[in-house]
């Protein structure tokens, strides 16, 4: 099993109905082929931890290469793991907003995740409120 932690930018145009289309999809699609994870967009950017079997990673990176809703797409984290952190998760939303997302992030996410992945999450959401 893996887990892939990547950024991408959203397509010039993306609206809210786009992303409830987006996450309708990948939480039907994820459970389909065994992923999990967590999604979180702060209206310019995405940034999202997937999990699963290598194959199943392999093949959601390749259909989101092709898909016109977002671009620039950087892989922040690619590691092996014996186990998932977001077991119950097909695709959970994180929605930031406020002066206070960095905590509200840390009550929401697993707190068992790999301490450097943790600070590649915290550094997303530090940026993002900067640019705020």
């Amino acid at each position: 099993m893996r887990q892939y932690l990547y950024t991408s930018a959203a397509s010039e145009g993306f609206q809210q109905l786009d992303m409830v289309n987006l996450l309708e999809a990948s939480s039907r699609n994820n459970g389909r082929n065994g992923i999990t994870g967590f999604l979180v967009f702060d209206g310019q950017k995405f940034l999202q931890l997937v999990e699963g079997e290598q194959e199943n990673l392999d093949a959601l990176m390749e259909r989101l290469a092709r898909d016109p809703r977002h671009c620039n797409i950087r892989r922040l984290d690619d590691r092996a793991t014996d186990r998932r952190y977001c077991p119950n998760w097909t695709m959970k939303r994180i929605v930031l907003s406020g002066n206070d997302a960095a905590e509200r992030l840390g009550k929401v996410l697993p707190a068992n995740l790999p301490l450097t992945m943790q600070r590649k999450i915290r550094s997303f959401i530090e940026q993002s409120a900067a640019l705020a």
